[in-house]
């Protein structure tokens, strides 16, 4: 054996280079590891496993109040990234537009109930984030629905301040492309989640049904402590003036009678019963908003279910015929 032969195979059993390769081999492995940790335990605190499971029924994941995945519902719709959710409401007969408390305050088997029995077929289209017209008019210009009728919440809808999502899925050419991949994450989360329910949690969290719009909260919750006397609050003179400039615009865009637009108010703690009849005067329009007696909330701020149960018959006595009148016509 040569000397250089001995060399070599002294080094190549030096222990301590044996321990530096294992060392090396080791962290090579592990902060692979730890950042799949730290990526699993941010996704499971901000990102979409932060809020539960609820797809049945046709259903996709609204909104999920991890920090990191929020409002789906705009880019969803704006962008056709739910095409059957778009279609649905594009062939509805009655739209229902809006904003959240629309959507809770309608969301109910009274509604599905009422439709059915007809024979037609609602669309509730309202939106998170306190949405309005800014958003509400372009996107029914990009979905040219076909419905007879329209139920609109004046709740602060009549407004020229575009809203933070409204605006972001509007004007940002970059914001698309987010919005796929939160699409993307509610295949996984669905599949992981539906299976292993511990692997999610019960961050606030609701879902929109693709057939009629209706939200689905996702998460459990406890209704708060109902408020001794619904506030009701002073006119607000300003929010009419705009809704009496912006409103008639928005209505004859619509393309139909006059009396087959309804407005109305879904009642909340602070309420503003006054300037919702202030703006529908102002409109030449009926609102059809009835006086429901002890209402509750699960939030202090958005009916319960059972609460939006009653409203919404309530509703549906008052404006139900007109609601089948013309939504009747445009079915035929």
């Amino acid at each position: 054996m040569s000397d250089s032969d001995e060399v070599k195979d002294a080094a190549a059993s030096d222990p301590r280079k044996d321990r530096q390769n294992l060392t090396a081999l080791l962290f090579v492995l592990f902060v692979p590891l730890v950042l799949l940790a730290a990526f699993g335990l941010n996704m499971r605190k901000n990102g979409v496993f932060a809020c539960p499971p609820s797809y049945a029924d046709n259903n996709y994941l609204a909104y999920c109040g991890g920090s990191a995945y929020a409002d789906f519902d705009h880019g969803a719709l704006w962008y056709g990234l739910e095409p059957k959710a778009l279609e649905n409401a594009k062939t509805a007969n009655v739209l229902f537009v809006g904003n959240s408390r629309l959507q809770f305050g309608f969301s109910a088997d009274s509604v599905r109930t009422w439709f059915a029995e007809k024979g037609l077929r609602p669309y509730l289209l309202g939106f998170s984030h306190d949405e309005n017209v800014t958003f509400a008019r372009p996107l029914l210009e990009k979905i040219k629905p076909g419905a007879g009728a329209y139920v609109i919440n004046v709740d602060g809808f009549f407004t020229d301040q575009p809203t933070l999502p409204g605006n972001d899925v509007m004007t940002h050419e970059s914001t698309r492309a987010r919005y796929e991949g939160k699409q993307s994450w509610q295949y996984f989360h669905e599949r992981l989640c539906s299976r292993v329910g511990k692997l999610c949690g019960q961050t606030e969290s609701y879902y929109r049904s693709r057939d009629t719009g209706m939200w689905r909260r996702g998460y459990e919750y406890a209704n708060v402590t109902p408020p001794k006397h619904w506030r009701q609050r002073p006119l607000k003179a300003e929010e009419v003036a705009r809704a009496k400039d912006i409103g008639p615009a928005f209505i004859e865009k619509l393309g139909v009678p006059a009396q087959c637009v309804i407005l109305t108010y879904v009642p909340t703690p602070e309420n503003d019963i006054i300037s919702a009849r202030a703006i529908a005067e102002a409109l030449g329009l009926e609102l059809v908003s009835p006086v429901v007696p002890a209402l509750e909330t699960y939030d202090g701020s958005h009916l319960d279910p059972p609460s939006a149960e009653r409203f919404s018959q309530a509703f549906l006595e008052q404006a139900g015929p007109r609601l089948e009148a013309c939504a009747g016509k445009q079915a035929l």
